[in-house]
């Protein structure tokens, strides 16, 4: 294996029939593939990963690999396309049953930055729809800028000018944070608000979480990460 594995797995993903949906009849278009690993990191000491697609159906699919440069912007995610991420190959058919290792390497290696890579199913063309994207799995690239990069976040919370509560997410640390829920409760520990909105704090970024309206006093932030349930004083709401 090549490259740093922040998280292993798989993901089987399908996409089934959705005729009734389109203006035109068209040939129902159907594919399912798996990939592994699913969050990929690489170490300051290692050039490339490798992914594993395997295909699950019976019939060959056209597969191809896009890579977007992802930046964090006024709390929010930004995809735009770049140059610096090499994919090998980028093209390719999976034979039905088949499985295809793809290289991921560095062009431009920027420590601390982060990718999305899309695996994309590109079903034959139509006769009426041209070339589509029936599937696409997005997985995450992280360029570490230290072997044992780790997040280190502070958590902020302001009510906006529609009354929702805000939750805003400051990571200062060198590796990205990856977030699974987020709860507020007043003081008696009684709920507020809750947010299944899963994210990442890219390092040196800043992410937000529109979490609910609220009528009570927040006084505890949880937040739900893969080390667990962590809690964070809120205090004096900040505008």
């Amino acid at each position: 294996m090549i490259g740093h594995i922040i998280g292993g797995g798989r993901i089987a993903a399908a996409l089934t029939a959705a005729a009734a949906l389109l203006a035109a009849p068209v040939p129902a278009l159907a594919g399912s593939f798996r990939v592994n690993p699913v969050r990929i990191a690489l170490a300051p000491d290692l050039p490339a990963a490798e992914l594993t697609l395997t295909n699950v159906e019976q019939a060959p699919v056209g597969v191809r690999v896009v890579a977007l440069r992802w930046t964090q912007v006024n709390g929010q995610d930004v995809y735009e396309p770049t140059s610096d991420v090499i994919a090998s190959p980028p093209i390719f058919t999976l034979s039905g049953g088949g499985t295809q290792l793809i290289r991921l390497g560095l062009r431009t290696r920027r420590p601390g930055a982060s990718y999305r890579i899309h695996v994309e199913e590109i079903p034959a063309a139509g006769e009426h729809s041209g070339i589509r994207v029936a599937l696409k799995i997005d997985l995450p690239l992280h360029v570490l800028s230290e072997a044992n990069a780790r997040p280190a976040i502070a958590w902020r919370v302001r009510r906006d000018a529609e009354g929702f509560l805000v939750a805003e997410a400051r990571n200062s640390g060198s590796g990205p944070g990856q977030v699974s829920a987020l709860e507020v409760q007043d003081g008696s520990g009684r709920s507020l608000a809750t947010s299944r909105t899963r994210g990442t704090v890219l390092p040196g970024s800043t992410r937000v979480w529109r979490i609910g309206r609220a009528d009570g006093a927040p006084a505890t932030l949880l937040v739900t990460t893969p080390d667990g349930v962590q809690r964070s004083s809120i205090g004096a709401l900040q505008p």
